[in-house]
């Protein structure tokens, strides 16, 4: 299905038409992503006199960041205290990233052919009429504007009068010829005997962020191109055209989220890692053995990251949700068997006997327990269908990296655990040592 508005919303004027594609579901009478199906559409409107197409998908997941609402799906916000300087340097910076075979639909939101109308005030008239330029701008206000003139009360609510012409004495430029003003002596005057108007043009919007006026360049990328290759290609533009110190450049919407992720992730990484070893150094009252249950967790990052490489799948915000829920699955093998070695070391058993015995006991669960969370996984790896792009990164990720640890940590754990267990050892027998050679001479 197919929707289309003209005019209005934000970052659109009157010039301006969006149109609104509802795709069949994938695999359901299409066979192609949404991006194939954005990069053949614009190939066909390309040679359109006119017009200027961008495409943009609809994501899955909103979110903050800002940019320009009528661009392709990435944004570059350029900022700046002049407002001319900007209007100048956006078409060129446009130009330059055109060049570029990485960016496609690249376009600016600046418009500047949107008509004005500019009324110019004779002040010498106004002043021998005794008519102020507060009468003037209050006589507009009350004929274009919304001014509120009085309130209506009654028994459970409240109604704001406001005073405004009709729209059919507001549809054209000339409905602004047949304003009175009121004079000094009381008399009512044509707003025509003192002002007259000029045509213009001007932007259709002048976007702020922060009272500072901005500009938006959009563009999407070209298949296979990386977020992260695009903008160093968009940061080394922008540093070779040398604009004016007053315009700065920075990433808007989606690169935005993306530049925080990449800032973000790991603190949220080591944050999970710090709340994990501080759990389990409180059940096992010990600062040595939270360090063999989490020698498993490279091994699920590096089988989550090499599964992404494999399947081309890009390291999104729903692969690193992945990745810290791997941290929390794939370290329940090592629990399982540090928990039945120590419970084995109590009952006298050595440190090598007991993490044996562990292994030979806990593998039956480890492997059960394993080959459930894996089979768990593999439908959203395997998942196709409506919302399969946002699922899929997930399920490859939670398989590869749970593949990965099982694989490996069976091995490692338990020599991990005994190497630690023997240092620990080595440290009690000289610690006991020196406090026998200490005895005698107390």
């Amino acid at each position: 299905s197919i929707g289309s508005r003209v005019g209005g919303g934000r970052g659109f004027g009157g010039g301006s038409a969006q149109l609104y594609i509802n795709l069949e579901p994938l695999g359901e009478g299409r066979e192609d992503s949404t991006f194939a199906v954005m990069h053949r559409l614009a190939r066909a409107t390309r040679g359109l006199a006119g017009f200027d197409v961008r495409l943009r998908p609809v994501q899955d997941l909103g979110g903050g960041g800002g940019g320009g609402g009528g661009g392709a799906q990435y944004q570059y916000q350029l900022k700046g205290n002049d407002l001319a300087a900007l209007r100048q340097w956006a078409p060129r910076l446009v130009a330059e990233l055109q060049k570029l075979p990485q960016l496609r639909d690249v376009a600016t939101d600046v418009d500047d052919d949107s008509p004005r109308q500019n009324i110019v005030v004779d002040r010498d008239a106004a002043a021998r009429l005794g008519i102020s330029m507060a009468a003037v701008n209050a006589a507009l206000y009350d004929a274009f504007g919304q001014r509120q003139v009085s309130t209506i009360y009654s028994d459970v609510n409240q109604y704001r009068v406001v005073i405004t012409a009709l729209p059919q004495q507001a549809a054209t430029p000339e409905s602004i010829t047949r304003i009175h003003l009121r004079t000094a002596g009381g008399g009512m005057v044509p707003i025509t005997a003192v002002a007259h108007m000029e045509d213009g043009i001007a932007p259709k919007s002048v976007e702020h962020e922060g009272q500072f006026p901005v500009m938006n360049v959009s563009f999407n990328l070209a298949p296979g191109v990386p977020m992260g290759e695009a903008a160093a290609l968009v940061e080394r533009t922008m540093a070779a055209m040398r604009m004016p110190g007053e315009i700065r450049g920075s990433f808007a919407g989606d690169f935005r989220r993306f530049r925080q992720q990449q800032s973000d992730m790991p603190l949220l990484i080591v944050a999970a890692l710090a709340a994990v070893y501080l759990i389990l150094g409180i059940l096992y009252e010990s600062l040595i053995h939270p360090f063999t249950i989490l020698s498993t967790l490279p091994s699920a990052g590096v089988g989550a990251l090499l599964a992404l490489l494999l399947t081309g799948t890009e390291l999104s915000v729903i692969s690193v949700i992945a990745i810290v829920l791997l941290i929390g699955i794939v370290k329940k093998n090592a629990i399982m068997m540090v928990d039945f070695a120590l419970a084995a070391e109590r009952g006298g058993a050595d440190p090598y006997d007991a993490i044996r015995q562990a292994c030979l006991v806990r593998f039956r669960p480890i492997m059960m327990t394993s080959v459930v969370a894996i089979l768990g996984a593999l439908p959203l790896a395997l998942d196709f269908g409506t919302g399969a792009e946002t699922r899929r990164p997930l399920g490859i990720a939670m398989v590869g990296g749970l593949l990965a640890s099982q694989l490996i940590t069976l091995l490692t754990t338990p020599a991990i655990y005994l190497l630690l267990a023997r240092r620990a050892q080595r440290r009690r027998e000289r610690r006991a040592a020196r406090l026998a050679r200490s005895a005698p001479e107390a």
